[in-house]
């Protein structure tokens, strides 16, 4: 290293081969994790950008004993939303609390790319998940009606789930409680 600005000379033409050191899988995410990943991406981007073939290879560090115990260990994180809250302070929020035909709409409308939370600063609904995934692709390409979507989904009981669109209400109304192994 000359700490000075050298031009790219690759060993064989316009071939470069990036080695990096990937995440430590074995415990809490940090930003430490992402900054390696994020910054090689951008590297091997440009480069390709530049006209260069890049063989990019990142591995998962400390592959051992520890790491294969841990990953025997289930984490979840605990937060806590104050939902009333955030609706008492006028954030638009739409909330579907089964498989219906908005739901239905609004899935549909997504995996079309129509964008349907446009305008909404949080989401609460049932997840388009495995148990339901095969019903919505049927209606979809009109294998079936939107009457039978429904009479077939009246059987599910959604497990919901909070998207949360506006920074504002994570800052303000989501706080961190902490985090717990399951066992």
């Amino acid at each position: 290293m000359t700490r000075q600005k050298q031009e790219l000379k690759p060993i064989s033409g316009k071939q470069v081969n990036i080695y990096a050191c990937g995440p430590t899988v074995y415990n809490y995410i940090h930003i430490g994790n992402a900054r390696p990943i994020c910054a090689f991406d951008v590297l091997r981007r440009y480069l390709k950008y530049r006209g260069y073939n890049v063989k990019y290879v990142q591995n998962f560090t400390d592959v051992d004993d520890k790491i294969i115990k841990k990953s025997n260990t289930a984490i979840i994180n605990i937060f806590d939303f104050d939902y009333q809250t955030t609706i008492n302070a006028g954030y638009k929020f739409l909330c579907m609390d089964e498989y219906n035909k908005e739901w239905l709409d609004f899935i549909t409308n997504s995996r079309k790319g129509l964008k349907p939370w446009s305008g909404y600063d949080f989401i609460e609904g049932g997840v388009a998940n495995d148990r339901v995934i095969d019903t919505v692709e049927d209606y979809m390409i009109g294998r079936i009606t939107a009457e039978q979507a429904l009479g077939q989904l009246k059987y599910a009981k959604p497990n919901h789930l909070i998207c949360i669109l506006n920074q504002e209400i994570i800052d303000k109304y989501l706080k961190f409680i902490g985090s717990k192994e399951l066992i």
